[in-house]
């Protein structure tokens, strides 16, 4: 973002490069954040589209709904994109199902995800430290709430150190050894960890594929952040650890070297919620 323009009404005029160091995202920061949560997604979205290979939406305009907005209280904005083609990965009447599909296309499917999260991945953060939404500021994350932003953070530690992230090693019913769990979770806050440019809510709904089953878009970068590098992984798989565990499957074997870091968020989300 080395020049550019922030969006008039009806109109969505920027331009984008690597560095994300620019008078654009000092002037996006100085606004609400109810007045730039849809329009950093849609910057977010279009940094992805012009810098990976990832197929993304084009972003065609980002306009304030007045109908909607007053029913929101002045917060709703409408993105405008160009259509994609596919349907979500578990959408209404889908031809395709991981469970089903054969080797060949499980491994297609593999593939083909884990060469879009190796290009997002290799994007270097504009802090080599920071925890932040995709702009700088807080982070939207509906692995913490929804709806809100928290943020953002000026290391990992920060981040664990928060309630959110709280874990207890002795969970009732849970088989795991406790000596390993705690030490695991002792351990989290002085772990150094990459940080990442993480889609953050990477779930079968924003992925989409075609007939065979083949990945071919994928969608609602409003979540997008940088993050640890765990995160993008846990996020998946959080709501199908019990529910799907082919999808779980899949992330785990793109990505084995986070089980520790998905055994600690585990005991973190059943702590959270009881809390």
């Amino acid at each position: 973002m080395n020049e550019g323009r922030t969006i008039i009404p009806t109109k969505f005029k920027y331009q984008v490069s690597c560095s994300l160091k620019s008078w654009l995202w000092r002037l996006w920061l100085s606004f609400p954040d109810a007045v730039r949560a849809r329009p950093e997604e849609a910057l977010a979205t279009e940094f992805v589209r012009r810098h990976t290979t990832i197929p993304v939406p084009k972003v065609l305009d980002v306009i304030y709904d007045t109908f909607i907005g007053e029913a929101f209280h002045g917060k709703s904005f409408i993105m405008i994109t160009k259509e994609i083609p596919g349907r979500p990965l578990y959408g209404v009447s889908p031809k395709f199902r991981i469970h089903t599909a054969t080797p060949e296309q499980k491994e297609t499917f593999k593939n083909t995800l884990f060469d879009w999260l190796t290009q997002l991945r290799s994007i270097p953060p504009p802090h080599p430290h920071k925890i932040s939404g995709f702009l700088g500021g807080g982070l939207r994350s509906y692995r913490i709430e929804s709806g809100i932003r928290v943020g953002p953070y000026k290391n990992p530690a920060e981040l664990h150190g928060q309630n959110f992230c709280g874990a207890r090693a002795d969970v009732p019913g849970m088989a795991e050894d406790p000596i390993r769990m705690q030490r695991l979770i002792d351990e989290r806050p002085n772990k150094k960890y990459r940080i990442c440019l993480t889609h953050g809510d990477l779930q079968p709904h924003n992925l989409l594929v075609d007939d065979a089953g083949r990945p071919c878009g994928l969608v609602d970068w409003e979540c997008a952040s940088w993050m640890p590098e765990y995160w993008e992984l846990t996020s998946a798989v959080r709501m199908y650890l019990q529910r799907d565990e082919d999808w779980c499957e899949i992330w785990r074997s793109m990505f084995p070297e986070y089980e520790d870091d998905l055994d600690v968020e585990i005991r973190t989300w059943l702590w959270y919620v009881t809390l």
